[in-house]
Formats: C-alpha cells, structure tokens, sequence
C-alpha cells in the first residue's frame, strides 16, 4: 500500500482526542452508486457458489439486481434494487416407509428440479457511523420481494406430480427461502466488504521518515444527497506532535462534485513544515550530478572565461584546487505554506551551506549564504498523478559566516539570479514527475479527480475507479 503524504486526500480517520475542525469530507450518493457497482461481481460470485444445506440443490445462475443508493437527512443510505434473477437446480431422492408390517410395501423414487426466480427487489437502510475511528455502514433494516418463481419438477412416482399440483406452497416456501439468502447477502457480504474497503485505509498514515498524519472524525451530518464528516488532523513525528489549526469557511465555490470532496486548511500543511524544521529532515543537496547544468560554475577551478565559485574565493582556489563545491539547502528558519485563490507559496528564510566535494564526507560547511525566498505552485490532477507548476519564485540573499573570505555582493547578486532559474528547473521537474494516487483495495482514484485552492484552504473534488 502506498505510503506517500497524498494518501490524506483519501477517507482517513485516526483516534484523536477531539480537537477544533481543520478538514472535512462530504461523501454524495455517486460515491455508494459507484461502489455498489462495484460489489455486484462480489455478490454473483459468492451466490453463485452457494449450496443450500442438507438438500442436493444448488445455484445455477445469480444475475444481480441493478442497485440503486439514496442518501437522506432521516435514513442515511437507503438501497434498493430492481431486476436481477436466480435460476436453481439440483436433484432429489425419496424413500417411502409404510408403518403397516402386514404389507410390505416400501418404495425409492428419484428424479430432478428447477426453479428460476426474477424480479429480486430488495431494500434497505443504514447509516455511516464513526467506530474506533473508521467510518463503518451498519445495516438497519433489510427487505427483498421476489417478483416471480417458476418451478418445475421431473422424476418417478407420485412425489413430482403432487409438488407440482402444489406449485403455489412450494412457491411460497422458495420465496421465503430466497428472501431470507438476499439479506443474509447483504448482512454477511456487501456490509462487510464495504466495512473492510473502509478499515483498509490506515489510521496513523506515514508521508515521510517517521512522520506520520493523523486523523480524528466527529460523528457523520446527514443531508439529502450526501453527508459530512467534518473532523482534525495533527501530524505526528516521533514523540512530537503538532495540532493543525481552527479552519475558517469550507467553501462549495463553483463545486461540481464528484463522489468524495475534501477540504484540509492550510495550518495542517504548516504543521507537517513546521515539523519537517524542528527535525532537520529539510535538506536538498545541489551537486553537480542531480544539476548537471550548473557543474562549471561549482568548480574551484575555473576554465575559459565562466566565472565559477573558486573566481570569488581565492582562499578555496589555492587550498583546494580542481575540485567540486555540493551546496546543501534547509530551513535556517521556520518555513511557511500560504494558499491564496489558486495558488500555493511555500516560503521562509533557508541556509545555503558550501561543502567541499560532498555534505557527507565534509559535513562542516566551508561558508554559508542565507536566502529569503518563496515559490508559488498552482496545483493539478493530469494521468493520475497529483503535479504541479511553479508560477513565480522570489529570492534575497545575504552573507552568512564563511571561512574560505569575505562574500561579496557580486557574487551574491550573481547567485541570486542563477539560483532563481535552478531553483525553479529544479522543482518544477520534481512537480511535472507528480505524486501518483494511492491505491487501496484496488481502489484508487480517477483521472477526473481535481484540485482547488482557496483562501487558506485546499479542496478536492474526487472521483473512484475499481482497476482490474
């Protein structure tokens, strides 16, 4: 199962404390239409392997009704079916004992039967409750009228005339019998594979190395044609944890939903920074291997008439000549996320430290160049993969310590420019790359999912799909 940070686009809820509303889903009818859609294959299958006990009749054909859902403020989900169809069959034995010993006359007859059953209307009602923090469907009533039954039977003696003279009790008898398999379908496996889809998504989801989000749900609102789960999120690191904070308005501007649509306030993504910070994990080396582009300017050395880092530092030049400079870049202070109408500016004050060779085998930085900067991203759905692309991006830099000379302005309004490009390349092409949908239960989400922001807030509209 999938682990990256998207994953919190999905129904997840974890076991919280209650806190103030930072996120909320909303779930419409389409999404129950879709999965019930979804459950038929299930249903045939299983039906069509049942055997009845303790007789030799079994299902020959289970064609399921066509299944409808509604969703009301009073009775939740609301199912109902029309069509569909049971063809059974199997055969029989009979042995027939005379209590009279005086006349010895016992009799063995065998011979067949079939029945075939349409019009398999069923109905009934549930609701989505929050149990131990997954949204769970429990079943409130079950009804299922059989339309028609034709039933006929073949074989010796007297038996198959006499059922068949009395077709009208055994139709009774088989009716009941198929109302009770219906519900004891619905009972023992279309609720339980909707439950087990809803406990397969994780509770405590990790996004990153020891992080991890957690979900809390209030109980589900019941409108006509969909219901709300409005709950809190907290990103977890560790033993640490941050609480997201209060959300403002859910806005439903120009919303066409799908099947799930789900807001999360900003303050949830400035936790998961803001965590990101306080552990240090927030560093992105800049080499000549993963930007290639830059690689004649990170020499200490120059060649031909391009300036490179060894034309600003003479002390580096002399002491380390013919050789590499690797810049690493994290969070000098605390960063930020702002989402204003459709657009995402990450932003902060960041430490540019200059290693020589690598970060690794010299961790202590030769010099450090502090940089204010931000980058906004407008974000959306292509191929199944959640991507985005840089818009504007915003740089000031000033000297930091060094121990290889002064920083110069020239160098630094140089580097200004050059960052801004690289910066901006280098993001994009890891935006364009995209994060793809998860997939739970071979349920994933659709290519006509899509993405919205607002002011301080994040909405996804989401479609579902069942992959083969």
């Amino acid at each position: 199962m999938s682990t990256h940070w998207l994953q919190f686009l999905l129904l997840a809820v974890g076991v919280l404390a209650k806190q103030e509303s930072n996120l909320k889903f909303r779930v419409y009818e389409s999404a129950f239409n879709f999965l019930t859609g979804a459950t038929t294959q299930l249903v045939e299958k299983a039906v069509n392997s049942f055997v009845f006990r303790d007789v030799d009749v079994n299902v020959k054909q289970f064609k399921f009704p066509k299944m409808t859902a509604k969703l009301t403020a009073a009775n939740g989900v609301e199912f109902s079916s029309s069509g569909g169809a049971l063809n059974v069959y199997g055969s029989w034995k009979g042995k027939y004992f005379f209590p009279f010993k005086h006349i010895p006359l016992d009799k063995k007859d065998d011979g067949w039967l079939n029945g075939y059953a349409a019009g398999l209307n069923v109905k009934f009602t549930g609701k989505v409750n929050s149990l131990e923090g997954h949204p769970q469907l429990e079943m409130a009533s079950c009804t299922m009228e059989l339309a028609s039954y034709n039933y006929s039977m073949g074989g010796t003696g007297y038996l198959p005339k006499m059922l068949n003279n009395a077709e009208y009790l055994a139709e009774r008898a088989v009716k009941n019998a198929i109302k009770a398999l219906g519900c004891a379908v619905f009972t023992q496996r279309v609720i339980p594979f909707y439950n087990t889809l809803l406990a397969a998504v994780p509770l405590h989801m990790p996004f990153f190395d020891n992080f991890n989000l957690d979900y809390a749900l209030e109980q589900p609102t019941y409108k006509d044609t969909f219901y709300d789960l409005v709950g809190s999120a907290r990103v977890v690191y560790g033993d640490k944890a941050c609480t997201a904070a209060t959300a403002g308005q859910f806005t439903e501007t120009d919303l066409k939903p799908q099947m799930v649509v789900l807001w999360f306030d900003e303050s949830i993504m400035n936790c998961i920074l803001g965590s990101m910070h306080d552990s240090g994990v927030i560093n992105v080396p800049i080499n000549k291997e993963n930007v290639p582009n830059i690689e004649p300017f990170l020499k200490t050395s120059c060649t031909g008439v391009l300036p490179c880092v060894g034309t600003f530092f003479e002390k580096l030049s002399k002491s380390n000549p013919n050789k590499y400079i690797e810049m690493s870049l994290h969070s000098h202070e605390l960063p930020y996320v702002k989402m204003v109408n459709g657009s995402i500016t990450f932003g902060g004050v960041y430490a540019l430290d200059l290693h020589l060779d690598s970060m690794y085998t010299n961790p202590k930085p030769l010099a450090k160049i502090l940089l204010e900067g931000s980058i906004t991203v407008t974000p959306s759905v292509v191929d199944s993969k959640l991507v985005g692309k840089v818009t504007q991006s915003s740089f000031k830099f000033r000297p930091g310590p060094s121990e290889i000379g002064d920083i110069s302005p020239t160098f630094l309004a140089m580097f200004e420019g050059a960052f801004s490009k690289i910066s901006s390349f280098v993001i994009d092409e890891i935006l364009q790359a995209g994060i793809p949908f998860p997939e739970f239960a071979k349920l994933t989400m659709s290519k006509s999912t899509d993405i919205k922001v607002f002011d301080k807030m994040v909405r996804a509209n989401v479609g579902f799909e069942l992959k083969a």
